[in-house]
């Protein structure tokens, strides 16, 4: 999960936590304010330097079990005492708590600080008091956990990675492992929460825009999934989106949106800050409280007319657009689209996929070669290649080259 707390990116821009595009990344990226020893970079998968392999990742997960007073690496767990902090939510929020305090000492200078905190994402390691909730609570199975994916693309149903490995968890176990997954979003929530204190404290909160999302969601046992996977799936789709603007009432919005549509809000509201700061930050503006630019400074939709409003606007088109190209560097090209009804799944290396959700919304039922359905799927199919050429994506082009999926790119060998 990732929480961005704005007000103004042309002085201080601060990022803290997880960061997946290399060492160098934060800085190269015009971070002013951050601390190297606190980011978490992940690099990509390159035999000649960093195997980042199957067998790696399975052996360093076996091997986590030490950290353990119980639990089954990668699933679930309890920490043993002396390791109960979670190092990368606390290295994350601690870099974050600094940057508003160094930030606090010079208000002549508006800042942006993008807080990227791993968890809730797997292994779920709880420590012990949150351990003992996770054991209180009752956790329902998904209908679909025991799916054999007929009639979908066969990937679906393969472990790519350690964490899909799921086919020895029994019902208990599963139980196990969504109430872990589900008190794990609580300890989040919990330190979420400390860096909303601090705001309030150093007097930040009247005059601060909050953004919280997250890049999946979790399956948690649905279609006996873990974690995420090259699928759309709504589990692992439909992600939160929150707003927090000062001076804005509390509503629900049921709008559709792209992570896309997140970051031309931002965008928006940085190249409008061109214009000049303004103290008070009106309601359905950009992010940064001044009118947005005329042009679009990225692909997407200015998400502030939603912010406050509590119905969506006539002229809102609802719909959300998925993009997949590599799941740990293993080739896997999907593109999907989805409207308030149907979701319809492009997978050039397999199977087409075509969901009613409103008769189907768990997607057991593959409608994509159904004669009833034709019309529905020439609309959606003309609608994504519609938003595939607003991208500049060029899957379109290179679609007939691509390997079989599950190919490893750097390798060209078939994966696990």
């Amino acid at each position: 999960m990732a929480g961005v707390v704005l007000r103004s990116p042309r002085r201080r821009r601060g990022y803290s936590g997880k960061w997946h595009l290399g060492n160098d990344g934060v800085a190269r990226r015009g971070a002013h304010a951050h601390d190297p020893l606190r980011n978490q970079p992940s690099r990509v998968f390159d035999p000649a330097v960093h195997e980042h392999s199957y067998e790696q990742t399975a052996e360093k997960y076996a091997g986590q079990a030490d950290r353990l007073e119980r639990g089954r690496p990668p699933f679930w767990g309890v920490l043993r005492d002396e390791l109960a902090k979670d190092g990368r939510m606390s290295q994350a929020v601690d870099g974050a708590v600094q940057f508003l305090e160094e930030s606090a000492r010079d208000r002549t200078e508006p800042f942006l600080l993008t807080v990227s905190i791993g968890p809730p994402h797997f292994p779920h390691y709880l420590p012990p008091e949150y351990a003992k909730r996770a054991e209180a609570r009752a956790a329902e199975l998904p209908s679909t956990l025991r799916d054999t994916f007929d009639g979908r693309p066969d990937f679906h149903g393969k472990h790519w990675w350690p964490s899909m490995h799921t086919s020895g968890l029994s019902d208990d176990d599963w139980r196990q492992v969504i109430a872990y997954t589900l008190t794990h979003v609580e300890m989040v929530d919990d330190t979420i929460g400390v860096l909303f204190d601090k705001l309030k404290t150093l007097g930040f909160s009247e005059n601060t825009t909050v953004v919280f999302t997250s890049d999946h969601g979790d399956m948690a046992g649905a279609h006996g999934r873990f974690d995420k996977g090259p699928y759309f799936y709504d589990e692992v789709w439909r992600i939160p989106l929150i707003i927090r603007r000062p001076g804005c009432s509390a509503a629900e919005q049921s709008a559709f949106c792209d992570l896309l549509d997140v970051a031309e809000t931002l965008f928006r509201g940085i190249a409008a800050r061109r214009e000049g700061w303004r103290a008070a930050i009106p309601c359905r503006r950009g992010a940064t409280g001044v009118a947005p630019s005329k042009e679009p400074v990225r692909s997407g939709r200015d998400l502030m007319p939603l912010v406050g409003a509590d119905a969506v606007p006539a002229d809102w088109r609802q719909r959300a657009h998925g993009y997949y190209d590599l799941y740990n560097g293993m080739s896997f090209a999907v593109r999907a689209i989805r409207d308030e009804r149907w979701a319809y799944v492009w997978n050039p290396q397999s199977v087409d996929e075509l969901y009613d959700m409103e008769s189907d919304p768990i997607q057991m039922q593959n409608r994509i070669d159904d004669p009833a359905y034709a019309e529905q799927r020439t609309r959606l199919r003309a609608e994504l290649n519609e938003w595939i050429a607003s991208i500049g994506d060029d899957l379109p082009s290179r679609a007939s080259d691509l390997p079989s999926a599950g190919t490893i790119v750097a390798t060209g060998e078939m994966g696990p």
